[in-house]
């Protein structure tokens, strides 16, 4: 496993009897080692405790490059608070391309600067130019990754194989889907049919539509009772529809049923906006009269 080791070489100044800020040039590299033609990055980084115009700094003319190419450069400034003082780095980036295998080496880097200082009489003033070094830095170059080649007749001879046993599993599956049997679809009972119809329709309770959500849990129920039933109740009374169903159901499920249908007949045709819970309540309420109509034997509607 390669191990990437951080060389970070750095200069400072560091404050004088007069209460000069201190400012850190740092030059940075992630490893020793690179591979020709492969780029990467060299960054030279000045950092200081103070105001951001504290220095007057002069960016790097040149690089003293040796075995290496420079093919871009870039440079940021970043201002951070730490401990109620500002913390101003300004960074230079610059990318370089390996020339040569063997060594390599990235000469010292001059930074130029002007510190603003305190005057006799309050006044700021500049200091005289100063300047910084960086460490040289050496590298090594190692060749570049080798390419694997391969002839064109082994390529074809690959894609062949591929596009071969491609075709036979496709043949494979296609034979065992054939083979296989087809299932009946599900057919639910109508209970069933009725409460996922109750599902399918909640969001508009959550959207607040209560109006439209009772018209269509009415309409469905009113299948409901079509289906096992044989029986159309269709635009009858309420009075009348509890009668049709007092010897088909129990007394508990009449009053679900009553309770339901006079919530409807409000919601249609009073205007009333039953709470959401209500709603749910009266909903749940209805699923499990549903089921009792699957144990109702079915009526001939020529005999009735």
């Amino acid at each position: 496993m390669l191990a990437l080791i951080c060389f970070v070489h750095w200069v400072s100044a560091e404050s004088g009897p007069d209460g000069t800020t201190k400012i850190t040039v740092q030059a940075v590299l992630e490893k020793t080692a690179y591979r020709l033609a492969e780029p990467f990055t060299f960054e030279v980084t000045l950092s200081w405790l103070g105001q951001p115009g504290d220095f007057e700094i002069e960016p790097p003319q040149s690089l003293a490059l040796e075995g290496l190419e420079m093919v871009q450069s870039t440079n940021s400034n970043e201002t951070t608070t730490l401990n109620g003082r500002y913390q101003v780095i300004r960074r230079y980036s610059y990318t370089l391309i390996p020339l040569v295998e063997g060594a390599a080496r990235i000469g010292q880097v001059q930074i130029y600067y002007r510190q603003k200082l305190a005057g006799p009489e309050g006044q700021s003033e500049w200091s005289d130019r100063t300047s910084l070094g960086t460490t040289p830095l050496s590298i090594t170059v190692h060749p570049p990754r080798k390419k694997i080649v391969l002839p064109w007749s082994a390529i074809g001879t690959v894609v062949g194989l591929i596009i071969f046993f491609g075709l036979f599993f496709l043949f494979l599956r296609r034979r065992k889907t054939m083979e296989r049997p087809i299932d009946e679809p599900e057919v639910l009972a109508p209970s069933q049919q009725f409460i996922e119809t109750l599902n399918s329709e909640e969001h508009l309770i959550i959207e607040g539509e209560m109006r439209e959500y009772i018209v269509r849990a009415e309409k469905a129920f009113f299948t409901l009772i079509k289906q096992t039933l044989n029986r159309d109740v269709t635009g009858q009374s309420i009075p009348d529809i509890i009668a049709s169903l007092s010897d088909k159901l129990g007394e508990e499920d009449r009053s679900t049923v009553q309770n339901f249908l006079e919530m409807a007949h409000l919601v249609k045709f009073a205007g009333q906006q039953p709470e959401r819970e209500e709603i749910e309540r009266m909903v749940r309420a209805l699923g499990r009269c549903a089921r009792a109509f699957e144990r109702v034997p079915v009526e001939n509607e020529t005999e009735s």
